[in-house]
């Protein structure tokens, strides 16, 4: 069976910051992602009830709570679509806000892809994949390679079903062929002869 994560990020990455604990300094320019890595990391300088009435803090609470409310309907999607081919449940990564809750900022979901030995099979369950991928709203690059894989697996089963019915075809053509080489009346003209029936 062959499993594969379908990932979604509704933050962009954050890179490219340090925040060294015992001085307070900060190397990036980013105060958003400046802020949520010192709330993550427990080192905050203001009080609950200020980070409350800051418009910053609001700003990125609200942002996180989109975030939130995005991941978890796009994976719910790809669940909803993919029915018996999630492999898992949703998987989510998560960030602390300022206000110290926890918001989904990822999530992911296995789906089997594994073809099935039949192509007619495959072709069905492909297409349930395709679908399930490109189910929300959104759909994310790997989301799109995912449905890709799927689509070239599907014309793949497509030309094994092609050949097997060029195949039987031609296996059904030789053998009429036959019949008809050994049966003398198979290719001469019919005869003027009418038969008639009356009761």
């Amino acid at each position: 069976m062959t499993i594969v994560t379908i990932v979604w990020n509704a933050l962009e990455p954050i890179s490219g910051y340090r925040t060294n604990i015992t001085s307070g300094f900060q190397s990036s320019t980013d105060t958003r992602t400046a802020k949520r890595t010192a709330t993550a990391t427990g080192v905050t300088s203001s009080s609950t009830s200020d980070q409350q009435e800051d418009p910053q803090v609001q700003k990125e609470v609200q942002e996180l709570k989109t975030a939130d409310r995005e991941v978890r309907a796009h994976e719910a999607a790809h669940i909803a679509a993919a029915g018996g081919l999630a492999a898992s449940s949703a998987k989510f990564t998560y960030e602390s806000g300022p206000d110290g809750k926890r918001y989904a900022v990822a999530g992911e979901v296995d789906i089997d892809t594994s073809p099935e030995k039949d192509p007619h099979q495959t072709i069905v369950k492909m297409q349930q994949i395709q679908r399930a991928a490109l189910a929300p709203a959104d759909p994310s690059p790997q989301d799109r390679s995912v449905a890709a894989e799927a689509a070239s697996e599907e014309a793949q089963a497509r030309s094994e079903i092609s050949a097997e019915t060029m195949s039987k075809s031609k296996q059904k053509s030789g053998t009429t062929q036959q019949i008809q080489s050994t049966n003398p009346y198979a290719s001469s003209p019919k005869s003027g002869i009418v038969f008639s029936a009356y009761a």
